[in-house]
């Protein structure tokens, strides 16, 4: 007959089975306790089993005899990424992107905990901003790379949008608003407006800034004045 707790404190060992990490053994302490370590486990349920292999031979005290727990269960919490955003577009400001040129956006999907994998998408609203690049697949850096050379000339506030894996959950950056135009002058003036009283002469400065390509030897621009 197996002795109570009361009649000392078991010795022996413990089975312990984890999901898709197989069986560890250990050796319970003097204080009858057993500790199991596991670590770079994956996001998601886990279920545990334990079994007290019982002590000693009935009817020799300390006796204990086999015992077991089943059931227990619990998560692995997915880890929250952080997502940065680079560029390389060819001319200042940034804002103004060459149509047709190869600039291109890249996303860093990271963490402290280690490198996610998964794919990032480059989104215009709800659709592919370019549906010749489907979401790409994270390289070893966690890195996806997105290029604007099929882009129509418009204005784009694109999302890049990572779709999470095991271990991480889903995020989603908004990148910079920019515009695709073709080598072009941005033409500002300062008073924007101008009200004149016949007879009385007055001025504007205009400061001209060549945008994605403009400009060159055979770079040229006319100012005419119209009437109304």
């Amino acid at each position: 007959t197996a002795q109570s707790a009361a009649a000392g404190t078991p010795q022996g060992t413990v089975k312990l089975s984890l999901t898709n990490n197989g069986t560890v053994t250990e050796p319970l302490n003097s204080s009858g306790v057993a500790t199991f370590t596991f670590s770079n486990l994956l996001g998601g349920s886990y279920n545990v089993n334990a079994a007290y292999e019982g002590y000693g031979t009935l009817g020799t005290a300390p006796d204990f005899a086999v015992s077991a727990a089943t059931g227990y269960t619990f998560i692995v919490a997915s880890a929250t990424p952080s997502i940065s955003i680079t560029t390389n577009y060819q001319y200042s400001p940034a804002t103004y992107v060459l149509f047709g040129g190869s600039n291109t956006i890249t996303a860093t999907v990271s963490s402290a905990v280690g490198v996610p994998t998964g794919t990032v998408a480059f989104m215009n609203g709800s659709n592919l901003a370019d549906p010749s690049q489907p979401p790409t697949t994270l390289n070893g850096l966690g890195v996806a790379t997105f290029n604007t050379s099929n882009l129509p000339l418009g204005t784009y506030t694109l999302t890049a949008v990572y779709s999470g894996d095991q271990n991480y959950m889903p995020e989603t950056i908004t990148i910079a608003t920019f515009q695709i135009i073709r080598p072009s002058v941005l033409i500002t003036a300062n008073p924007a407006t101008l009200a004149l009283t016949p007879g009385v002469a007055g001025s504007v400065t205009l400061t001209l800034q060549g945008l994605v390509g403009f400009g060159g030897d055979r770079a040229a621009v006319a100012l005419f004045c119209t009437t109304a």
